[in-house]
């Protein structure tokens, strides 16, 4: 231990050492949980529409109830018709020193690009993303979620991921997982670009960015050029950041971007164990049976809406207890339910209908969502009856 002596010379050295004496003591009598917090700045963005406000509700409740009081989480929402309404209501989700959320518009150049080029099923709000160095000068690193995503740990374990100079740090995508396990059912859609190690293919849905980096190297502009490069860019921006960087991303690990996949139905559990077995996906399999993810991914349909496509009731399970517990939207989110079932009784009649006239692959692809739907309808009612 240093000692530090004060001068004998000094005419306030007697009051000096009673004030400090009297600091000090203070200090140690003082509860611990009153002494000041030195916060750990968090920040994560977020793009969405305002038709996406009650499941954005539900992605920041989760992330919030995973939180740490020694962190500070700064949510940036990416927003061009967010209501005022939905503003005020996703705000109150706000705690003094811990959670704050704002609200801002794209740029004009990424609208003017976004009307350049057809954003298919995507919102041009999720090209957001390419241009967050220069959306986001203030910070040198920050997090990136879709909003259809469910998180079950603490965001700041994904922040801390190691980048090792890395411009970002991704997950590889599902259909990565397909090669691994040589599954032919669905081909992935990057394998027609031009990419030199498709295999590694990763999700940009999840993302821990290095701002700075990436405005060292002004790779705002690289991503945007890749969509005059002639190739289609069946999933606009996740494309474009994937041929610009191949092979210069970190890795995260699965569990901190899960993915819903069939093969974890498909295939025994020793064959899946085999398989995984010295890949990044070594144990995912064990991670999809206890839902001991860190963050779903609910790509393809989504939990509160049934629409024509598969959906998981994987998804309904993990979902549905989450957004019954946020204390924000109480009724968007309990009218959902109802519309849920009548949008899956729907489905459900008009595919028996056409069962009627479907034989050989038709009529066994139908009575696969028929059996899909019957599944929905069970968990939706049995989760409203639990929740």
């Amino acid at each position: 231990m240093e000692v530090f002596y004060l001068p004998n010379n000094s005419k306030n050295t007697t009051s000096l050492t009673l004030l400090i004496y009297l600091i000090l003591l203070a200090y140690k009598r003082s509860s611990p949980k009153n002494r000041p917090i030195i916060m750990n700045s968090i920040p994560i963005f977020l793009a969405a529409t305002n038709t996406y406000a009650v499941p954005l509700a539900v992605c920041l409740y989760s992330i919030i109830k995973h939180s740490s009081p020694e962190n500070h989480y700064h949510f940036h929402i990416i927003s061009d018709d967010m209501s005022p309404e939905n503003q005020a209501t996703l705000k109150q989700l706000e705690k003094p020193e811990q959670i704050s959320i704002d609200f801002q518009n794209t740029s004009d150049k990424l609208n003017q690009k976004a009307k350049q080029i057809d954003c298919g099923r995507f919102s041009a709000m999720s090209l957001a993303r390419l241009e967050a160095a220069d959306i986001f000068p203030q910070y040198e690193k920050i997090v990136y979620l879709d909003v259809d995503t469910l998180i079950n740990g603490d965001i700041a374990e994904l922040y801390h991921s190691p980048l090792n100079e890395s411009p970002l740090a991704a997950a590889l995508d599902t259909g990565c997982l397909r090669l691994v396990m040589k599954d032919d059912v669905v081909t992935p859609h990057f394998l027609s670009l031009p990419l030199h190690h498709p295999s590694d293919y990763r999700n940009a849905g999840v993302m821990v960015m290095n701002l700075k980096k990436m405005r060292e190297r002004n790779l705002a502009d690289a991503f945007i050029k890749k969509f005059d490069s002639g190739y289609k860019l069946a999933f606009l921006d996740q494309d474009a950041i994937n041929l610009t960087l191949e092979g210069e991303m970190a890795y995260l690990p699965p569990s901190w971007n899960f993915h819903y996949t069939e093969i974890f139905l498909t295939y025994p559990e020793p064959t899946l164990n085999y398989a995984l077995h010295g890949t990044p996906y070594e144990g995912l399999n064990k991670d999809f049976q206890a839902k001991s993810w860190k963050l779903l991914h609910m790509i393809g349909s989504k939990p509160w809406k049934a629409d024509t496509g598969f959906l998981p009731a994987y998804y309904l399970e993990a979902w549905w207890p989450i957004a019954m517990e946020c204390p924000i939207f109480r009724d968007e989110i309990r009218q959902l339910i109802p519309n849920f079932m009548r949008d899956v009784a729907a489905h459900t009649k008009k595919l028996r209908r056409k069962l009627l006239y479907s034989f050989f692959k038709t009529r066994q692809k139908r009575l696969k969502k028929i059996r899909n739907l019957e599944e929905l309808m069970r968990t939706i009612m049995r989760l409203n009856q639990e929740l």
